[in-house]
């Protein structure tokens, strides 16, 4: 059973956590909470999981008026720190907050997962950036209504197409979604901490052994994306997923459990002196 505690005005989803196993942080991505995570962490019981629902998202609290992605990093490495979370597992946006604190805490993370992560300033999907601006102007002309989220849904862009296809997850995912305050659309502070720059250069001092896994059937921009961190970060290495989109974590979690099972048991058997960021 997944519990809920209150961490530095942040709600967080645990499980297992009062076992002595590796622990995983997991970062979600755009209107969504930490909740979406459950069925995967139910595929990995050899760890313990712990997922905030980022700022602005969620039952955690509002977007500061200073919100950038520096102080989501440090708000979600508090919680990183209480739990002992030592790898990080991300998607979509939360990849951008998982880049993040890559670059800003050294010498506590001991891996690295990003699944079709946005890079701070990195390639930009046109369709989904048409989206944001129907989004505004929706919120401009109607306020905040069940309109949003039908609008965020559809397609283009092509961000819920591999869930669709899969009804039974996509109804879960959705709901979600529905709980979703749209406070961002106020104050346009979600494009602000979206466009917050994650250079090459910072992204080759993050020393993590890193995986990069990108759906086959993802968008273009975020294929770009995950070849710049493959090739920015030294220890960084990538992996297609077959026969999943954009959500590709979410929409086969059975499948792709696996991979992540391989990855973070690797880094967990090497020795210091394998490490880098030892």
């Amino acid at each position: 059973m997944t519990l809920q505690t209150r961490k530095n005005d942040l709600t967080v989803y645990h499980w297992n956590t009062r076992n002595s196993k590796p622990t995983i942080l997991w970062l979600h991505g755009y209107t969504m909470d930490g909740s979406i995570w459950e069925d995967i962490w139910r595929e990995l019981p050899e760890f313990a999981h712990v997922a905030p629902d980022l700022p602005g998202h969620g039952r955690s609290r509002r977007f500061s008026e200073n919100e950038s992605l520096s102080s989501i990093a440090r708000s979600v490495e508090e919680i990183a720190r209480e739990f002992d979370a030592r790898h990080i597992v991300s998607i979509s946006f939360g990849g951008t907050v998982g880049l993040q604190l890559g670059i800003q805490v050294k010498g506590f993370f001991k891996s690295l997962t990003v699944c079709s992560a946005g890079i701070g300033g990195g390639p930009v999907d046109l369709e989904s950036q048409a989206c944001n601006r129907e989004l505004n102007q929706m919120y401009i002309d109607r306020g905040i209504g069940t309109w949003l989220t039908a609008r965020w849904l559809q397609s283009p862009p092509e961000i819920f197409s591999g869930l669709r296809v899969r009804p039974p997850i996509f109804e879960k995912i959705t709901e979600v979604i529905r709980q979703h305050s749209w406070q961002e659309l106020a104050d346009g502070t979600m494009n602000r901490i979206s466009s917050s720059q994650q250079s090459k250069n910072q992204l080759k001092n993050i020393t993590l052994p890193t995986l990069v896994l990108v759906g086959e059937q993802d968008m273009d921009s975020f294929k770009r994306a995950a070849e710049i961190i493959r090739r920015s970060i030294p220890s960084a290495s990538r992996k297609y997923l077959p026969g999943v989109g954009h959500l590709g974590l979410l929409e086969d979690p059975g499948a792709k459990a696996q991979v992540l099972r391989d990855f973070i048991s690797s880094v967990e058997a090497m020795t210091p002196n394998e490490c880098p960021n030892s």
